[in-house]
């Protein structure tokens, strides 16, 4: 059985990418404006906004996500989601800590 829904995020701003996450397969991210969210596909059909992380720089625009892990301290996976935009900068975003845990820096 599938099932559709349609969201609007508060920015009113175009969603660039969409992903998946396989580690955590009931979630998944989306990119627009200068934010990313996380949002859980719940077995009642209903969408939950999870988490929303905001660029400080609201003109940053990000363009793509995708979803990985780190290993932890006790070496078990960590998931993340990876964000970029057109400031250049890559995020590297803990989803367990909810915060950037490494980014890297346009440097050309």
């Amino acid at each position: 059985m599938f099932q559709t829904a349609c969201l609007q995020e508060d920015h009113g701003k175009s969603i660039y990418c969409v992903a998946f996450s396989k580690i955590m397969p009931t979630f998944f991210a989306t990119v627009g404006a200068n934010r990313l969210s996380i949002y859980e596909c719940r077995a009642s059909g209903a969408i939950e906004l999870v988490q929303v992380y905001a660029d400080e720089d609201a003109a940053e625009v990000y363009f793509t996500c995708a979803w990985s892990f780190i290993a932890g301290e006790d070496e078990s996976p960590v998931p993340v989601v990876v964000t970029a935009g057109s400031r250049g900068v890559i995020k590297v975003i803990d989803v367990t800590a909810q915060q950037v845990c490494y980014y890297f820096l346009n440097t050309l």
